[in-house]
């Protein structure tokens, strides 16, 4: 039983946090993904840390030269609290913070853009889980999942009365709602469990006029126990997302198709202590108009389990 809680505890994904895409690496990290409700009164608390980066400019799937911006990357910390309401209802938490996001600008465009780096809370986000089917004998669980997300600020992060790039903001300045689903099942041998996990999210317009593209994640994960301490994640997602809508036009160069292999290891210990260790790299990338490109990520993840 403590096994099939570690990997559906630390089966580790970004929540869906959506950012202009130009000129950032990738889709920033708000959280994890703790795929199933936690045990009747427990206190589940995650923390983690992720590095991601991007070095080439994509039109289409083909890289294309880019010679104004030469790459981007971001430090990012964040947290995530969940609370056992009842045995089959889940409410979390999450909460991040940009160390920082770095815009590599070449010798020329910076500079036109003396301010290339920025850090700040990112967007929170509340969600309700419910354990809606649950076969222990035949190992199922399907689990579905709402919530909303909530801005850490409504006006955008300003240098000297000018707000900074949307790619330097540390949040999105809007609301959103959000829904997904989480499917286990577990092999018969005990040791290896599949799980599915599929979101969207929705963003309404800022006080800016900015509408970020609806986003959809569908993660497969596939569990392996090597022994009573480590167990072995490969996870295989695929991210797709809307162009996004300034002033009720489109944004030519927003939107995107990509799927995704990260690999994890995870370590546990006692009193329901676990680490984890993630890698991202990216298998197929497609983007609308011409955007930086996915380079690779990585990610550091703690979490601990707190029952009466």
């Amino acid at each position: 039983m403590k096994a099939l809680f570690t990997a559906l505890s630390l089966l580790w994904l970004p929540f869906i946090a959506v950012m202009a895409q130009c000129c950032s690496p990738g889709m920033p990290s708000g959280g994890t993904t703790n795929q199933g409700v936690v045990p009747h009164h427990a206190i589940r608390v995650t923390a983690f840390y992720q590095f991601a980066s991007g070095n080439h400019f994509y039109t289409g799937s083909q890289k294309q030269p880019y010679n104004y911006i030469e790459g981007a990357r971001f430090h990012f910390t964040g947290f995530n609290f969940a609370y056992g309401i009842t045995a089959k209802w889940t409410a979390e938490a999450d909460a991040g913070y940009y160390l920082n996001r770095h815009i590599l600008y070449s010798p020329q465009a910076a500079e036109d853009n003396p301010y290339n780096s920025a850090g700040g809370l990112s967007d929170f986000m509340l969600k309700i889980k419910y354990a809606a089917y649950k076969n222990v004998p035949g190992e199922w669980e399907i689990t579905p999942m709402l919530g909303v997300r909530l801005p850490a600020s409504l006006q955008p992060k300003t240098v000297n009365g000018k707000p900074l790039p949307i790619d330097l903001q540390s949040g999105t300045q809007s609301f959103g709602i959000t829904g997904g689903v989480m499917v286990y099942k577990g092999l018969p041998n005990r040791k290896t469990r599949l799980f599915l996990n599929s979101q969207t999210l929705y963003s309404f317009e800022n006080k800016q006029h900015y509408r970020f593209g609806v986003t959809v994640s569908n993660a497969l994960f596939v569990s392996q126990t090597l022994n009573h301490r480590f167990t072995l994640i490969a996870q295989l997602r695929n991210e797709w997302r809307q162009p996004d809508l300034r002033n009720g036009l489109l944004r030519s160069s927003t939107g995107n198709n990509l799927l995704l292999f990260a690999p994890q290891l995870t370590c546990s210990f006692a009193n329901w202590w676990n680490v984890s260790v993630q890698a991202e790299a990216p298998l197929y990338q497609h983007y609308n108009g011409t955007q930086l490109g996915r380079n690779w990520a990585a990610a550091l993840v703690v979490n601990k389990l707190f029952r009466k």
